[in-house]
């Protein structure tokens, strides 16, 4: 059978929550047993170890002077046998410290006979993990926010450059240097924005009729306007006679 048999099949045996209370125990079991012989100490000189960590880190938090007298080691070696491990006993000092530190009428719970109560200590750990999956699901939205104004800046600041290349290119060409008034409209079509057409350079005459109501609708159904393309062509004529002039002159 495979890991993930054996373990559907244990728990329709004993059911999941019986099943990961006899997993967490056995591997409490296990990991003590690795740690005391990697330690080279006898297994009551570890428990001496963790316990006194346990009440270091509750007296630490909480502000107060504990000591391990044979009452709370006791309490600390059923819930260690229980297959807590250290990292439990600081997360139920953390979460109770948060919630009764500041209260006064609660802040003396803050104490080994309390919090190391067998029946008490498991919901105060779930009280820890639903705190700590608060906290990571903001974190997680603070990251996402995050990301997502960097992605947003960025793609951005990308169409912003596109935009001002595309303007840059339309801008490059002149006027007078389209085969057709079509062609011409067509082009100066593409600028993206208004600010863009009012900074292409075209005489006056062209702007306006360029801009004449419904001039751009009746360019793009292919209507045949032969005055407007005449007005054009005779624009250009004039600008290409006029740069002839100026270049005769200079010579």
């Amino acid at each position: 059978m495979t890991n993930k048999e054996l373990w559907s099949k244990a728990v329709e045996l004993v059911g999941e929550q019986e099943l990961s209370r006899r997993f967490r125990v056995w591997c409490n079991n296990l990991i003590k047993k690795e740690l005391v012989k990697r330690s080279e100490s006898s297994p009551d000189e570890f428990f001496l170890q963790q316990a006194t960590a346990i009440l270091e880190d509750l007296n630490r938090r909480a502000r107060r002077h504990h000591r391990l007298n044979p009452e709370t080691s006791k309490m600390i070696r059923v819930l260690l046998g229980r297959g807590y491990q250290l990292e439990d006993f600081c997360r139920v000092h953390e979460v109770k410290c948060l919630e009764w530190l500041s209260d006064e009428s609660f802040e003396r719970y803050l104490q080994p006979s309390t919090l190391y109560r067998v029946g008490k200590f498991p919901g105060y750990l779930e009280q820890w993990e639903t705190m700590d999956a608060k906290l990571r699901e903001v974190e997680e939205k603070r990251t996402a926010a995050r990301q997502g104004r960097s992605v947003s800046a960025k793609n951005a600041s990308t169409e912003k450059n596109q935009e001002q290349t595309l303007i840059a290119k339309l801008l490059a060409k002149p006027w007078y240097a389209h085969e057709t008034w079509a062609d011409f409209m067509r082009w100066t079509a593409k600028l993206p924005t208004a600010e863009a057409v009012a900074s292409y350079p075209m005489p006056e005459k062209i702007k306006k009729m360029r801009l004449a109501p419904g001039m751009l609708i009746r360019v793009l159904k292919g209507d045949s306007m032969p005055a407007v393309e005449e007005e054009y062509q005779k624009a250009k004529k004039q600008r290409a006679d006029h740069a002839d002039s100026a270049d005769k002159g200079a010579d």
